[in-house]
């Protein structure tokens, strides 16, 4: 048994406008490019039903890129009546962009990265001219600044902290 009709977008023309431009733009991404002409196609009565397969996306993800669309319908409202011609613009890429997502939790603290780089400001061990990456490391561990760290982390917050 189908399920119920999809509900088909309707856009004005300056969203269809902003919208073509992205598609056909060499510089946008293409997730923006690709949601674009989602939101392009669903826009169509008779094509409603055969976009995800025209795409190459499932039915979920053709689901949630119109209910995003619909729920930034306020805002693109708003920012049709705006003066500035660029802010539908602005507004449409924001809609069409990924929420940030999480990630996983540092593993070290500002604070441990800036005692990591304390040490290598410290004069060097005896006998010798520099500090080396894994000594930085190996230091940090035995002043229990960090449980554990690699040669190579202590090598990333070196090289991040050059200007």
């Amino acid at each position: 048994m189908p399920g119920p009709k999809p509900q088909i977008l309707t856009l004005t023309d300056a969203q269809h406008t902003v919208l073509t431009e992205l598609t056909r733009r060499h510089s946008t991404p293409q997730r923006i490019a690709l949601r674009a002409r989602l939101i392009l196609a669903i826009s169509v009565p008779h094509r409603v039903t055969t976009v995800s397969r025209e795409l190459a996306i499932t039915d979920k993800t053709l689901h949630h890129w119109r209910q995003v669309w619909l729920a930034a319908a306020d805002a693109l409202r708003v920012a049709e009546t705006d003066s500035d011609p660029k802010r539908l613009a602005t507004v449409i890429r924001a809609t069409l962009t990924d929420d940030a997502r999480p990630g996983t939790p540092a593993l070290f603290s500002a604070e441990q990265i800036a005692q990591i780089m304390a040490i290598a400001c410290e004069a060097p061990p005896e006998g010798t001219s520099h500090w080396t990456q894994p000594e930085i490391a190996l230091t940090a561990i035995q002043r229990g600044i960090v449980p554990a760290i690699s040669a190579r982390s202590v090598g990333r917050f070196l090289k991040r902290s050059q200007p």
